[in-house]
């Protein structure tokens, strides 16, 4: 096998290791990530978090004009209506469109501009124009509150467009998992949707399933609860929350107390993939495996500067890492005869 794989998903209950091992992968040279997990870096990163962080942001300030909150049951609660996991992964369809695409959006009113996209999101996977029935001078006081935050989302957007090349991986983070204690009766099994991975692997695009492969970042749902806690930004942080930022402990039952993960892959009948049938599609895509288990914790020294790296705590991921891909790139071969 000598390209790249062009998609990488990469899965996980919150706080389970996504951001680190992304820094740690980003810390090896490139040719050495090409060569041994094919993977083209600088990648292009695509999350989910940046709109759920902006639906929070409109709810708080809709609140503060007096009127219901839209998404949100509360500020530290879940979704109101949970197919609002399946409308993200629509943006994230999007958003994946645009930039393979090289598409530049130039807009003077970068709120309206994310508000029309939630809006378009929502209302495919039926739950309405959640946002179309703003009164004028609302959308006006959400427009100049927001309008720069917005306004470097889509400039960051923008720069990963025009930067894209066949010759980068798209790495496409986000997690989903279920209500605390499910995991505990076998006959809750499948998450019913919206929830889990069942309730949003097959809303993503044929364009992005049809060439990706899945990395997923083992922990248990406790373990998850417990380093959440601890990743809640340091006093005075003022720097990124790619790193440092804190789900609700509400969400974390409500949302994250379960994973439905390995149970999906155990319904596929070829071994480590994701059998997934995209919505309104018949045939079934395959999706290649790889775990990394991070259930002994090998990744929070990776949220320190990489001058700071025990080099025995590096050994440990980079192996653990190479394991995750040997049957995941066996599996990509053989679906992609390479």
């Amino acid at each position: 096998m000598t390209s790249i794989i062009p998609t990488i998903l990469l899965c996980a209950l919150p706080a389970s290791g996504k951001s680190e091992t992304r820094a740690f992968l980003r810390s090896l040279p490139p040719e050495k990530t090409r060569e041994e997990f094919h993977l083209g870096f600088p990648t292009v990163q695509l999350d989910d978090y940046p709109y759920v962080e902006i639906m929070r942001f409109f709810d708080a300030t809709l609140q503060e004009l007096g009127e219901p909150r839209v998404f949100f049951y509360g500020e530290y609660y879940p979704f109101k209506d949970p197919r609002a996991w399946q409308a993200l992964v629509e943006l994230i369809n999007e958003d994946f469109a645009d930039v393979t695409g090289k598409k530049i959006v130039e807009t003077d009113t970068p709120t309206r501009w994310i508000i029309s996209r939630i809006n378009r999101a929502c209302e495919s996977k039926e739950m309405g124009m959640v946002l179309g029935g703003l009164k004028p001078d609302i959308l006006n006081h959400l427009s100049s509150k927001y309008d720069k935050h917005c306004a470097e989302f889509l400039k960051d957007r923008n720069a990963q467009a025009a930067g894209y090349t066949d010759q980068k991986t798209v790495v496409i983070e986000f997690a989903r998992g279920g209500g605390s204690g499910s995991d505990r009766y076998p006959d809750f099994f499948p998450l019913p949707e919206p929830f889990g991975y069942r309730g949003s692997l097959p809303h993503f695009s044929q364009q992005i399933l049809t060439n990706s492969a899945v990395l997923y970042v083992k922990v248990t749902p406790e373990q998850s609860f417990a380093k959440n806690l601890s990743r809640a930004p340091p006093p005075g942080y003022q720097g990124s929350t790619d790193i440092f930022h804190c789900v609700s402990e509400v969400v974390m039952k409500f949302d994250y107390g379960c994973d439905d993960f390995e149970y999906q892959l155990k319904q596929s009948d070829k071994p480590s993939t994701f059998k997934i049938i995209p919505v309104n599609k018949y045939a079934p895509i395959y999706v290649p495996v790889g775990i990394l288990d991070n259930t002994e914790d090998l990744t929070t020294f990776c949220r320190w500067e990489v001058e700071t790296w025990p080099k025995e705590s590096i050994d440990k991921i980079y192996a653990a890492i190479r394991t995750a891909f040997q049957s995941l790139l066996l599996q990509y071969k053989a679906i992609h005869n390479e």
